[in-house]
């Protein structure tokens, strides 16, 4: 079966490298994380026919036989907290508000995308602003900020969370 696809110009880049969709055992797909020992996780960025690069949880790509790997972890329900305290879980749009990856001064060069995985005090991100690892990159979720939320005020003893409905009961006289 042969397919044709008509694209723009501008639309595509030239590329040396050719990558399958599944590695050669077909238990591991491209962006899952994976356990590379019982401490490091890591989220598969390339397959090739006898190795993968991993993205570990430290930022390194490292390369690894599929063998090598202790297994997948599935993060579908993970939640961390970001630097504003709300709570943030995968498929959350989030930007990068500090450390290695926040922008310094320029709104334009702004990182912000969506996690795909949280593993224990790391959240990886997809970003299209980011040009390495087919746009994922690792950082601390406490580096970032859950789009469309309101920081957290805090007014005398109290803490009032933007978009909150008061609640009648955290009253001082309900105390």
């Amino acid at each position: 079966m042969e397919v044709s696809l008509k694209v723009l110009p501008r639309d595509v880049q030239l590329c040396a490298d050719v990558t399958t969709g599944v590695d050669s055992l077909g238990q591991f797909q491209y962006q899952d994380l994976v356990m590379l020992d019982q401490q490091t996780a890591g989220v598969i960025v390339r397959l090739e026919r006898e190795y993968l690069e991993v993205l570990n949880m430290h930022g390194k790509v490292v390369r690894v036989k599929p063998q090598a790997i202790h297994g997948k972890k599935d993060t579908r329900f993970a939640q961390a907290l970001d630097s504003q305290q709300n709570s943030i879980q995968v498929k959350d749009t989030v930007k990068v508000v500090d450390g290695p990856y926040a922008s310094r001064g320029d709104a334009e060069d702004e990182k912000q995308g969506e996690i795909k995985h949280i593993y224990r005090s790391y959240a990886f991100v997809m970003s299209r602003k980011h040009m390495e690892n087919g746009g994922l990159f690792v950082c601390k979720p406490r580096h970032l900020l859950l789009v469309g939320s309101k920081a957290n005020t805090k007014i005398g003893d109290f803490i009032v969370k933007g978009l909150a409905t008061p609640d009648p009961f955290s009253s001082p006289r309900h105390v």
